[in-house]
């Protein structure tokens, strides 16, 4: 019988069906193995494809006992072959096609596993915190999210944290219900600040240009110390959740758009396109041509004058509200908010270019329109979005967390899809937190302003209110900065910071907690505690900063308070470890735009100046 693809077809009540459940009428071979498949007349039950096996198959063994290799031979798609229940061989195309080594396939699968709970059932999530976790069918060889319509026995089934845990154990991605498309694909660790902290570098494209040795320095690991850790708590190597990370937004680009297959490469992080297809058809089991061939009908988003993505939010999402935060807080030149849309400038490998960000209008993405002369590492972009606009953050913990409080309860109700906006560029969102100690919100912007137009790169964006990038750290610490209106003390805080962030003395992705990213910006000449507790919630994305001294919060805390909260230190030690989001509830509850100094009015003190604050400190 010819075959479209090795191991790619099954036979379903006596019809031949492919991988997604789809009867096909005839299969031509050309004796290469390059078949072309007849019109697809049907859709069966995606049932049958979690079930089909070719013999009596070893499934009711327990996955953590289960040797590489499985006990089962995981083929391509939904098909599964039975291997001999004792003295059987690892199979070698298996270990080949998933090319992970011995030990992380069964130390990963160890560690990436968790109790198994009802296929389909909400409880997976609410166990772990996270909306991650996936179910990997031993008799199948694929994982799948909540939901998907295929309805495998229990005993045949294993929870596992996250997509990239499964895949390290062997499963491949369901073709039907597309896990890796959903918001919480990405690993999410409850492990050690260092793991958390290098998980998002990863997803900043560190191991694009960087080993796995500097990555593990940069969290204060060594390489073979943050292999084991990551096994540990992630179940699967640094190297391998990169290698997962391109390989699944190659496919997005494959699925999504018309670009010619060198370009998705280029765009998904590649080295090159042999790279590109070798790994796509290792992960997915198809070639990159057979998998644009097969995509769904109805599935691409349109590029109508740009390149168009879907970039997937964690519901409830609540995208005025983060518009609302982005309007009040946008540089004029390099940022510009209308009613419903974000758009600013950006700079992918010296290409200039603009990225906008709208509502998809599916209650389930953010469309993100990339315009760029060349798609080169466009994956570094899309993080960018998802980080400022927080897309992948759950709000549902902190949500419960902070409602336990009777004085936030009602604020928490009110807005149940609220995010804690990060940011786009992490130096660019330094220098306007630096800008704005001591000012209003409104001034900050200006001044951030002048500062991308004398130090920033001018272009023709096609868009009137868009028309520099944001000067980097090196192009800023050689700039004077005079003339701008900003203070002696303020610009020669700018250009030290500068100076230590292009010279690698400030990480702005370190591991660090935030009592010791408030101790090292502190030692800054002219960064006090606001302004380290912002950096910490807005750059290095941490959940438990807390600005003390903002004049929002302090107005929410005193009619929460009935004017008697006194300070706003105390009743914030209530809602550890979600403080950030508690402020983002403040200050979306005030009006007022987050961020701004305490004081009479918007950016002035009602306190004393400290003789370090006289000194340019907030």
């Amino acid at each position: 019988m010819g075959r479209e693809h090795a191991g790619e077809r099954h036979s379903v009540g006596g019809r031949q069906v492919d991988e997604l459940g789809h009867a096909v009428r005839r299969v031509d071979d050309d004796g290469l193995g390059r078949g072309t498949v007849a019109d697809e007349v049907a859709e069966v039950d995606h049932l049958a494809g979690h079930r089909v096996a070719d013999g009596e198959v070893a499934a009711r063994q327990e996955l953590p006992e289960v040797e590489p290799g499985g006990g089962v031979a995981r083929e391509v798609g939904h098909r599964a072959q039975r291997k001999a229940a004792a003295g059987d061989r690892e199979n070698p195309s298996f270990r080949r096609s998933r090319n992970v080594s011995e030990s992380v396939r069964r130390d990963g699968a160890r560690a990436g596993i968790i109790r198994p709970v009802a296929w389909g059932s909400r409880s997976a999530s609410n166990e772990t915190g996270t909306t991650g976790t996936v179910s990997a069918v031993r008799t199948t060889g694929i994982y799948c999210r909540a939901g998907c319509s295929g309805r495998p026995k229990p005993e045949n089934t294993s929870r596992y944290r996250s997509g990239v845990a499964a895949e390290a154990a062997g499963y491949r991605a369901c073709l039907k219900c597309r896990p890796e498309r959903s918001a919480a694909s990405w690993p999410a660790a409850a492990a050690p600040r260092p793991v958390e902290a290098a998980l998002l570098l990863i997803a900043d494209g560190c191991l694009d240009s960087h080993t796995e040795a500097e990555l593990a320095a940069r969290v204060g690991y060594s390489a073979r110390q943050l292999r084991r850790v990551f096994v540990e708590h992630v179940g699967a190597t640094p190297d391998f959740v990169a290698r997962s990370r391109r390989a699944h937004f190659g496919r997005r680009l494959i699925d999504d758009t018309d670009l010619e297959f060198g370009d998705v490469a280029a765009a998904a992080g590649f080295g090159s396109v042999r790279q590109f297809h070798r790994v796509i058809t290792e992960v997915f089991g198809f070639a990159p041509r057979d998998l644009r061939a097969r995509r769904r009908r109805g599935e691409r988003p349109r590029i109508d004058g740009g390149l168009r993505l879907l970039v997937p939010c964690v519901a409830p999402y609540d995208f005025g509200r983060v518009l609302d935060h982005l309007r009040a807080r946008a540089i004029p030149g390099v940022e510009c908010v209308s009613a419903d849309a974000y758009r600013r400038s950006i700079s992918v490998c010296g290409h200039p270019g603009v990225a906008e960000v709208a509502d998809a209008g599916d209650g389930a993405h953010l469309a993100l329109t990339l315009h760029l002369p060349a798609f080169d590492c466009v994956i570094d972009d899309v993080q960018r979005c998802r980080r400022l606009f927080a897309t992948d953050e759950d709000p549902r913990p902190a949500a419960r967390r902070l409602g336990a409080d009777p004085a936030l309860r009602r604020l928490v109700r009110r807005r149940p899809g609220l995010r804690v906006p990060r940011c786009w560029d992490r130096f660019e969102t330094v220098v306007r937190i630096i800008v704005g100690q001591q000012v209003s919100v409104r001034g900050a912007s200006t001044l951030a302003g002048r500062i991308a137009a004398a130090a920033g790169e001018p272009f023709d964006s096609g868009v009137e209110a868009v028309t520099h990038t944001f000067p980097g750290a090196h192009d800023l610490a050689g700039h004077d900065l005079d003339g701008l209106g900003l203070t002696q003390r303020r610009r020669a805080t700018l250009r030290a910071v500068a100076a230590a962030v292009a010279a690698g003395d400030i990480d702005l992705a370190s591991a660090a907690s935030t009592a010791e990213i408030e101790a090292q910006w502190c030692a800054v000449d002219g960064i006090g505690p606001w302004t380290a507790q912002l950096i910490a919630m807005r750059v290095y994305g941490h959940d438990d900063a807390w600005p003390a001294g903002d004049l929002g919060l302090r107005r929410s805390l005193d009619r929460l308070h009935g004017g008697a909260s006194g300070t706003d230190a105390a009743p914030s030690d209530v809602w550890r470890p979600f403080r950030s989001w508690a402020a983002q509830h403040l200050w979306s509850a005030d009006g007022s735009p987050a961020g701004t100094t305490a004081g009479s009015a918007p950016g002035t003190r009602t306190s004393p100046p400290t003789p370090k604050q006289k000194a340019g400190n907030t």
